[in-house]
């Protein structure tokens, strides 16, 4: 089965180093880190920066900007002339097939690309709406990624953009009280790299956390 990565920045490096995929797995792009190129050589996959390679591909995975989506996905169909299945994981922008021989499947990473390489598993959630063939590769695809979910994918759409949002929200009121009390730079970048950080990683806080657990009861949380 040949198998193809398009897009391969932040989410597109870990798509190709954590999914199960085969050796000859083409990753596709303009420019891939130099500093990853020996660790996708040792699995055995091939860089292109060449859309001509997509060709012959039963699997293909976009992971690309969603503003770039439309106008690769057009180029792609183009050059897809045998039954192939296109994954999508940029689902506030879908993609739908133009003819019976290209399955599409518009999915969702719950997850975050640094997280994900240091370790913290995402969920992928695939749409209730899809065969169970195409169901089927995702999951075997997905599977060593993370916790794969099959649910009503407009739930989730924009839970990514909502969570930055109020992390980073938290952040700049922090930042703004610590201002406020005239305190140095670098003791406020302490404070929120490695207090919060480590607040928010130690979620879900234990009960015996009497620090953590003082303050949900004081602020009645």
């Amino acid at each position: 089965m040949k198998t193809v990565i398009v897009g391969i920045g932040k989410m597109g490096t870990q798509l190709a180093l954590k999914l199960t995929l085969p050796r000859n797995t083409v990753l596709i792009d303009k420019y891939i880190d130099p500093r990853k190129i020996k660790q996708f050589e040792d699995k055995g996959m091939l860089y292109s920066d060449d859309l001509q390679d997509i060709k012959g591909a039963d699997v293909i995975i976009l992971a690309v900007n969603p503003k770039d989506l439309d106008d690769l996905a057009k180029s792609i169909f183009a050059l897809i002339l045998q039954k192939c299945l296109i994954i999508n994981i940029a689902t506030n922008r879908e993609i739908q097939s133009p003819n019976k021989y290209i399955a599409t499947a518009n999915i969702k990473i719950i997850g975050e690309a640094t997280a994900i390489e240091n370790g913290i598993s995402p969920a992928i959630v695939i749409p209730n709406s899809i065969c169970t063939a195409v169901r089927d590769v995702i999951i075997e695809i997905f599977s060593t990624f993370g916790i794969v979910l099959q649910k009503d994918i407009s739930d989730y759409i924009d839970l990514n953009y909502n969570a930055a949002y109020y992390t980073i929200k938290a952040i700049s009121n922090t930042i703004s009280l610590l201002h406020s009390k005239n305190l140095p730079e670098e003791i406020i970048n302490i404070v929120v790299r490695n207090l919060m950080a480590g607040t928010w990683m130690s979620y879900p806080w234990p009960d015996d956390d009497d620090f953590i657990q003082r303050i949900l009861k004081q602020n009645k949380i």
